[in-house]
């Protein structure tokens, strides 16, 4: 029997995910259609962006799939005025749960000013899920989680700091490519090595830069868009 290749299994577990959320979502929709009873506003209103954040997760499989069966195959992007404080609310508001169950304290610096980029807002979304994701998956428990955004010149800046051990320098080098999990990936059962491959791909589609710094007590990554002006 020939070995299973890394391409192979990532389409493997990403189907099974894809089919655990699509039925996810068609439990969504009826809840949100009052098939299974009445629902108050508030409650319609949590359907709706369990919902949404449900097809989001799907886009990201889709990603995923498309990574695995068709190697570096470029996509449409579709450019328009994208609220990045209004993306970095939405991912925070799907990540609640497990930010309360490792009692994390999130710090948002909201920037007076409206953060407006030039972007894809589907993928873009995926790029700030995936560095909140890995700062409450990979910070320290009980730890704090920083966000700040700002405008330079004509891009848009954004950083996720979180209170976990350093990237050791030995997997540093290579925390962009694809397939790659550190030393931290490998201690986490859902790492794919996916997902900073994905985001560094999707900042330098949209003629941004990402980058990242790491001390014995904290990681931050950055990312730059440009502005919309």
């Amino acid at each position: 029997m020939s070995e299973i290749t890394k391409e192979e299994n990532i389409a493997i577990e990403a189907h099974q995910l894809k089919t655990n959320l699509g039925a996810a979502k068609w439990v969504l929709k009826m809840m949100e259609d009052g098939d299974t009873g009445a629902l108050t506003e508030e409650q319609r209103g949590l359907i709706n962006k369990l919902y949404k954040n449900n097809e989001d997760m799907l886009a990201q499989v889709g990603k995923m799939l498309a990574i695995s069966r068709d190697g570096e195959k470029s996509e449409e992007y579709n450019f328009t005025s994208v609220d990045l404080i209004k993306i970095t609310d939405d991912v925070l508001f799907a990540f609640r749960e497990q930010i309360l169950k490792r009692q994390i304290e999130v710090i948002f610096i909201r920037p007076e000013e409206n953060m407006l980029a030039k972007a894809d807002a589907k993928k873009i979304h995926i790029v700030i899920q995936n560095l909140i994701e890995n700062a409450i998956k990979y910070g320290s428990e009980k730890g704090k989680i920083f966000i700040s955004a700002r405008k330079i010149d004509n891009t848009v800046e954004m950083a996720v700091k979180d209170s976990g051990l350093k990237i050791s320098e030995s997997d540093q080098p290579n925390i962009f490519e694809k397939y790659f999990r550190g030393e931290k990936g490998l201690a986490n059962e859902t790492s794919t090595g996916l997902g900073l491959y994905i985001t560094k791909n999707i900042i330098e589609n949209h003629g941004g830069k990402i980058w990242f710094e790491s001390t014995d007590s904290s990681t931050t990554f950055y990312f730059t868009l440009p502005a919309m002006v």
